[in-house]
């Protein structure tokens, strides 16, 4: 999903995406998800960016 997308994903979307509208996953648990992610998205010869603006998360990557 992160791959495919230009854009970056906001952590409130991910929350839900990843988890559900009824219980989104808790903002440590998504992260510790993406810091697992990082590798394999190194591995694929892309970078992911982490940037924190204001209590907001946004996670993108880029080749």
């Amino acid at each position: 999903m992160l791959l495919s997308d230009t854009g970056p994903w906001c952590c409130h979307e991910l929350r839900v995406l990843l988890g559900n509208a009824e219980r989104p996953l808790s903002r440590p648990t998504l992260h510790a998800r993406v810091l697992r992610l990082m590798s394999y998205v190194t591995a694929i010869r892309a970078a992911m960016h982490i940037e924190v603006h204001y209590g907001r998360t946004t996670y993108s990557t880029r080749p």
